[in-house]
């Protein structure tokens, strides 16, 4: 997978993370005015906003096959997990800095400046905005990820899918087991191991080459685009009609290779690597429109294609005003805390 096909699925992602977070229930969808049932009777949206819910494991496993890439370039990080973290919290902090004192204004029973404002500043808490829960465990991944890469990079395939067996594992039973319910602590050791396994599974999808090996294949066959086409739509009904997420992570491993066998027009691909550019900005600053902040003028316009496109919109405007204060402040700060790296 080239860096741009990663740009692309980022796109892909929180195109789908918008979707999901507006239509994810049935409370939401009630405030909305729909006119088209899926076969389950529910509302369409509805379920078109379950397919959303592979973007949190797009996105973990896209990191891990971009960190296992460069990992074995060098066998090193080309930047260290301290930088790599920095540069996130920055973008974090830009953030922060420009949604949390309009909260105060706009919503001061649920924003303000205390002590739970320095716990959110620090990510140990993510009460301000719910949608932050996993920038804390991602973190941990950057600075946990090393010890695995080299199982991954100086082991046989069959015990690197032992190791991808035993975080699936884990992945299951903090699912079932709920230790979120056992307080903070139990809570980001589940979030760890949610994102530990699509994580992991991307860093050994990059040291085989799966994709380029699966996509090699299907379009050596006749008739490999409709097949393609096929499995996919099949693939998303089946998500569209399971409730449970649990299975998101592992869907994923079969989604990527088929979407990357497709023909993709150019006008197609450049949308989508244009929204992956502010993919992350979009991601940290969606829910101020569409929960915290102004809910109320996003479900006001009550048709889902006119709330998805305003929230995108927003989202997007937003990132334009993120990166005006990020870009020039990490060129300014990055070279003199690392300069010598």
């Amino acid at each position: 997978m080239t860096k741009q096909e990663s740009l692309e699925f980022k796109g892909i992602a929180i195109l789908l993370m918008l979707l999901l977070h507006l239509f994810n229930t049935q409370e939401r969808v009630a405030e909305c005015t729909t006119f088209i049932n899926f076969w389950n009777h529910k509302p369409l949206v509805f379920a078109l906003s379950r397919v959303g819910s592979f973007c949190v494991p797009l996105y973990i496993f896209l990191s891990g096959y971009g960190f296992f890439t460069l990992y074995e370039k060098t066998q090193e990080h080309t930047m260290s997990p301290i930088r790599r973290s920095l540069k996130l919290l920055l973008n974090y902090w830009v953030v922060f800095a420009i949604f949390i004192p309009m909260g105060c204004i706009i919503a001061p029973e649920d924003y303000s400046l205390s002590t739970e404002c320095i716990l959110n500043f620090t990510t140990l808490i993510n009460s301000y905005n719910y949608e932050w829960w996993f920038l804390f465990p991602y973190l941990l991944l950057v600075f946990t990820c090393k010890p695995f890469f080299r199982i991954i990079a100086q082991s046989s395939q069959k015990r690197a899918w032992t190791l991808i067996s035993v975080t699936a594992i884990g992945y299951f039973l903090v699912y079932f087991l709920h230790f979120n319910q056992l307080g903070l602590c139990m809570m980001r050791i589940e979030q760890y191991f949610t994102l530990l396994f699509p994580f992991l599974c991307g860093a050994v999808f990059a040291k085989y080459q799966y994709i380029r090996i699966f996509s090699k294949q299907i379009m050596s066959k006749s008739y490999a685009t409709i097949e393609v086409s096929l499995s996919l739509i099949i693939i998303l009904l089946l998500r569209m009609t399971l409730g449970a997420s649990i299975l998101s992570s592992f869907i994923i491993l079969f989604v990527i290779p088929l979407y990357l066998a497709l023909p993709r027009g150019d006008l197609w691909q450049k949308m989508l690597r244009y929204f992956g550019k502010h993919s992350t900005n979009m991601w940290l600053t969606h829910t101020f429109f569409a929960y915290y902040l102004f809910h109320d003028y996003i479900y006001g316009l009550k048709y889902p294609p006119v709330m998805y496109i305003t929230l995108v919109a927003a989202s997007l405007l937003s990132s334009y005003i993120v990166d005006f204060i990020y870009q020039p402040l990490q060129r300014w700060l990055m070279p003199r805390l690392f300069s010598s790296k």
